[in-house]
């Protein structure tokens, strides 16, 4: 089999389409969707941009189809989406607990003074 063939199943695999996959890894338009309905050979610098944008693919299984389409313990680029996903969640919600601690500071502040209003009435009540 052809590299052609696994650079599909890598396009499979990431679950995009063969138009994201050329433009995530500088290719042409049409560049890979030609190869691949041609079932023609890649140049050497379009593995290299491949296996430089998606590290967790194997260089031997993409060159020779030998061993496993993913390094062993690589985090896969979808993880990586994840992962950076999730930090952008915790970062705004960090962002939004300053803003209620602030917001809560201003209401106990905002009691307190009630408070001391109300006591003041009521002392005045009381002298009256």
């Amino acid at each position: 089999m052809k590299p052609i063939r696994r650079v599909k199943k890598i396009i499979s695999y990431l679950g995009i389409s063969i138009s994201a996959f050329e433009k995530s890894v500088g290719l042409s338009n049409n560049s890979i969707q030609t190869a691949i309905k041609r079932n023609s050979n890649l140049k050497d610098e379009t593995l290299n941009s491949i296996l430089s944008k998606y590290t967790e693919v194997s260089p031997e299984w993409l060159l020779t189809g030998e061993g496993e389409m993913l390094k062993k313990g690589a985090v896969s680029v979808q993880e990586n989406a994840e992962i950076g996903e999730l930090k952008d969640k915790i970062i705004k919600l960090y962002e939004r607990i300053e803003e209620l601690s602030k917001k809560n500071e201003e209401l106990a502040k905002q009691n307190k003074m009630l408070q001391d209003a109300a006591a003041n009435k009521i002392q005045n009540q009381n002298i009256a």
